[in-house]
């Protein structure tokens, strides 16, 4: 028999985890597509070449943030040697490739040269006259894990210098960076961001706080609901041609309060001053990111008064809080496991909890058992309970997370009814009525995380795209050997909805397909771009519709789902003519027949934001005339495309 491609994209998809692993991401794609910012600094390597002296002498060293664009700027600007530092193999491959096309002599390094080093290449290695950094990661400290910059720029200068690629009399580009701070209140919201839990939906989702993190995170300040309370001030100067980065700082910042209100967030970004004729702000007015610090315990400040901030900085790290810090109220030690920011978007999401809230409250039977399933924090299990339920199992395959999730459920004095199983669903066993001893109450059946078949299923595994967390095979599992034959299900169905679009070019984190830049063939750096589909908030960036709101797929969790995957053509009306390039993608939830979420473009809050997938060519349509497009799924994710895959033989 044949099969369209399911192989093929499945293959394609390892291969783009592979190299995500050990290569450029989404961020790298938003800093070449940043227009005014590469230009900006190849403006600053022209007057440097041109001061020094265009006549083939002067070398440049290029410890970039991984796409090697700046050093075969200098090259064509008219340095005498370019050498290009990368020590991903891949990647510096990729580049000499790239190099070697474009005619140019740049050599590319897969590491620092080691000072006082046995071999002799090594020790004829002079010092730059010229050294590039892009600081584009705007935590200052914590790299992009790419790159010789994947430690961050302060050590990585640091290491520079030790090992004598950056010498006393090396010009640096930038020069210097100034690290600006601003006190905020930034609400909880939807956004991505690790910020600390309370209270969500009458429940204490306080001890999940321990999942924040202790350093800065990156955020785009201008997308976020915040309050400022102060102008912005410098905390640092960092001076690359005189700091190696070896030694700690520590300083008071007292800012002027403008309002009365609350402080949550420590704020802040860098200037950079590429040289005497230009700054580069990576501020919030900009199309670039800037930092934060959530402070564990909110400050109250008032109008007139002074706020006053502790910095503290060293070759690693940077570290804020406030001088009169309140004592921790809750002791929350932070755990050392990392929890991806989504999580914290999705429980700030009001709208989906109070949905969710109210279809339980409609569905659930009292004295039922109820299954969660990929529970997080239990909050729905806990949920389930107070509607009445008389047992809820909570299943979560993230060992940190389920930990928690029991801490929280007694925290919520619901530990006599939820119970949390550290197992994927599909590792759960389905045992007989529990063991009741004398004396010392209810056990479980040896071996059994189900005292029989569950009476309902509550579930929110679902990513932007619908399928991507597995609810299809989730749900068949369930239906087969862990519920009963008439087992609710919330959610009992879904729609997705796509539109096709013109997606412009723009310093946005998605991976733009990638061809001319600056004069430089860079459609190699497509390797890195993902094949499937990514998540964005179309409210966020430039776009065009192209096409009607077309359904694609309709999902029904009572129906068998056994005509699972699908694909086949489905055709686009063609709204406005113009360029496609994209489509763009959403999903209605239905949790019962009154209660559903819709995350389209329209609603602005919606915690799973849309999906973009690109069409690997882009294509031209007209008015009124309609685009075929091919349209499948594997039950895990859902692909588009202008032509079919070609098919392939079943093993």
């Amino acid at each position: 028999g044949k099969r369209r491609g399911g192989g093929r994209a499945r293959g394609l998809i390892l291969k783009w985890a592979l190299l995500k692993a050990f290569g450029p991401d989404r961020w790298h794609f938003a800093a070449l597509m940043n227009e005014e910012r590469t230009t900006a600094i190849k403006e600053a390597i022209t007057r440097a070449i041109q001061r020094a002296g265009a006549d083939g002498s002067i070398a440049v060293a290029d410890l970039g943030a991984g796409h090697g664009l700046y050093g075969m700027m200098a090259e064509r600007g008219g340095a005498g040697s370019v050498t290009r530092y990368e020590c991903l193999v891949p990647l510096a491959k990729m580049q000499a490739n790239m190099a070697k096309s474009a005619g140019m002599k740049m050599r590319i390094r897969t590491q620092l040269p080691e000072k006082d080093s046995d071999d002799e290449e090594e020790n004829q290695i002079p010092a730059a006259d010229l050294a590039i950094f892009e600081v584009w990661e705007p935590t200052f400290y914590r790299g992009q894990g790419v790159g010789i910059l994947g430690q961050g720029i302060v050590e990585a200068v640091k290491e520079a210098r030790g090992c004598g690629v950056i010498g006393t009399s090396t010009v640096c580009i930038p020069r210097s960076a100034r690290v600006v701070m601003c006190p905020c209140f930034i609400p909880p919201q939807t956004e991505l961001l690790r910020c600390p839990m309370e209270d969500v939906s009458g429940f204490d989702l306080s001890y999940f706080s321990r999942f924040c993190p202790e350093e800065a995170e990156s955020i785009y300040l201008k997308r976020m609901k915040h309050t400022r309370y102060a102008e912005p001030a410098a905390a640092f100067i960092f001076d690359f041609h005189k700091h190696d980065g070896s030694s700690e700082e520590e300083a008071m910042l007292s800012f002027d309060i403008g309002r009365s209100g609350v402080v949550n967030a420590i704020v802040f970004w860098h200037e950079m001053e590429l040289d005497e004729e230009r700054t580069l702000s990576s501020g919030p007015e900009t199309e670039s990111q800037q930092a934060v610090f959530m402070l564990s315990e909110e400050v109250k400040v008032e109008e007139g008064r002074a706020l006053v901030l502790r910095v503290r900085r060293s070759s690693t790290e940077l570290r804020v809080e406030p001088v009169d810090s309140p004592v921790h109220k809750n002791h929350i030690l932070p755990s050392k496991q990392v929890v991806q920011r989504w999580h914290f978007g999705m429980l700030n999401d009001s709208e989906r909890n109070e949905a969710y809230y109210r279809a339980l409250r409609r569905q659930v039977a009292a004295g039922s058992l109820v299954l969660d399933v990929g529970s997080g924090t239990g909050l729905l299990g806990m949920m389930a309970a107070r509607c009445g339920a008389g047992r809820v199992v909570c299943c979560e395959k993230s060992e940190a997370i389920a930990t928690a999730s029991s801490i929280i459920v007694e925290h919520n004095g619901l530990d006599d009814r939820v119970v949390v199983v550290h197992k994927h669903s599909s590792e759960l066993i389905v045992g007989p009525a529990p063991v009741y001893v004398s004396g010392f109450g209810e056990y479980q059946s040896e071996g059994s995380d189900l005292r029989g078949r569950a009476d309902m299923m509550v579930s929110e595994i679902v990513d932007c795209g619908l399928l991507g967390e597995g609810v299809i095979p989730s749900v068949l599992h369930a239906r087969l050997h862990l519920l009963k034959e008439d087992a609710v299900m919330i959610p009992c169905a879904a729609e997705v909805f796509a539109m096709l679009i013109d997606l412009k070019s723009q310093s946005a984190p998605l991976s733009f397909p990638l061809h001319q830049l600056h004069g430089f063939d860079f459609s190699p750096f497509n390797q890195f771009r993902s094949p499937s589909y990514e998540q964005i908030r179309l409210a966020d960036v430039k776009y065009e519709r192209r096409s009607e709101e077309k359904s694609i797929f309709l999902f029904d969790f009572y129906s068998p789902l056994l005509d699972q995957p699908r694909s086949g053509w489905q055709k686009f009306p063609i709204r406005h003519s113009g360029r496609v390039n994209a489509v763009a993608f959403w999903f209605r939830l239905d949790l019962d027949e009154k209660e559903s979420l819709l995350t389209s473009p329209d609603n602005p809050t919606t915690c799973w934001k849309q999906a973009v997938q690109f069409f690997e060519e882009e294509v031209e349509v007209s008015e009124g005339r309609a685009l075929p497009v091919w349209v499948s799924h594997d039950q895990t994710r859902i692909t588009f495309a202008l032509r079919p895959p070609p098919p392939e033989d079943d093993e």
